[in-house]
């Protein structure tokens, strides 16, 4: 349990591990998870990528270029399984750092610069704090009844010396329980952790804290306005979440991408990725991908005739 002393500022020479956690279906590695990584690299002493699963001789390869180290496990637990497995991996030398970020790739980044977050983050007195919230939400939505807490959210959460190497961290990921499925790995340790760690007496807290913005959950619901307050990750669930749901909250994938665009981010490694790994129709829709073209040519080049590709879907 800690003394309730926070930690104090970390300063420029902080020893930071970065665990980042990979998923891929085929085993791959797209772009922007090394785009990512190699933006990370000047902030961490040192990057471990866990994988779930297969990983091919490419991913491998690409992954080699941005990581000090690659841990290839069993697909169990999603990326909370991972960061277990490289809490397990890493062992005593955990302590060789003054913050551990656990991560993992369901976010394209950065949206303009790490530096100026790492900086704001180092000096705020925790234990431990994540990139985004949710608000409580009554009745939970996944269940029903009873109540979500406030938590930090579990795709960003950087922890410091004091809470790493206490026993009751140590106790937390010990006792974890088995996460099979989506909702298992929300109520049982995404909904949880925050509100856990609390109780021990650890501090917190979100760079980009919902109460600053109009949501519940603005990394879904007001992408482009963590853009503009300067969050450098853009989650991919925006671009395929179910979209009646984004339609009925205005999430405009389109004005989403062209916001990121904006801050620097190179784009098409988010679609290279949406396109490999979302439907079709879910991506057109949540990414506002459908353009009316003109039926007038506008500038037409003799010598370089327009490329038209055709989709036909033929039913019955």
């Amino acid at each position: 349990m800690s003394d309730g002393t926070a930690r104090q500022r970390m300063g420029s020479s902080v020893r930071r591990l970065i665990v980042y956690a990979v998923w891929d279906r085929r085993g791959g590695v797209d772009d922007y998870i090394p785009h990512a990584l190699s933006a990370l690299r000047p902030h961490a002493s040192r990057i471990l990528v866990v994988v779930n699963g297969g990983l091919s001789e490419d991913g491998r390869r690409k992954l080699s270029s941005v990581a000090d180290e690659i841990l290839v496990r069993e697909n169990s637990g999603f990326d909370i399984g991972a960061h277990q497995a490289a809490i397990v991996h890493l062992g005593r030398s955990i302590e060789n750092y003054d913050e551990v970020v656990f991560t993992n790739d369901t976010w394209f980044g950065p949206v303009g610069s790490w530096a100026r977050l790492f900086e704001r983050m180092d000096s705020r007195s925790v234990h431990f704090w994540g990139m985004t919230d949710h608000a409580e939400q009554v009745p939970h939505p996944l269940t029903g009844d009873g109540v979500l807490p406030c938590h930090l959210q579990s795709f960003w959460i950087a922890v410091r010396r004091e809470m790493f190497t206490s026993a009751g961290w140590r106790a937390y990921w010990r006792e974890l329980p088995a996460l099979d499925d989506y909702i298992d790995a929300v109520l049982k340790h995404e909904a949880q952790f925050t509100r856990h760690f609390d109780r021990l007496g650890f501090t917190h807290e979100a760079a980009f804290p919902h109460g600053d913005f109009s949501t519940e959950n603005p990394s879904l619901l007001e992408p482009e306005r963590l853009i503009e307050a300067g969050c450098p990750v853009l989650k991919r669930r925006p671009f395929f979440h179910w979209p009646p749901f984004l339609d009925s909250h205005a999430v405009i994938g389109r004005w989403t991408l062209e916001a990121a665009r904006s801050a620097g981010y190179p784009v098409e490694l988010a679609l290279q990725n949406l396109a490999r790994n979302v439907p079709p129709r879910v991506l057109n829709a949540d990414a506002g991908l459908f353009d009316v073209v003109s039926d007038y040519l506008v500038g037409y080049d003799a010598a370089r005739p327009p490329r038209v590709v055709v989709i036909a879907h033929i039913f019955y």
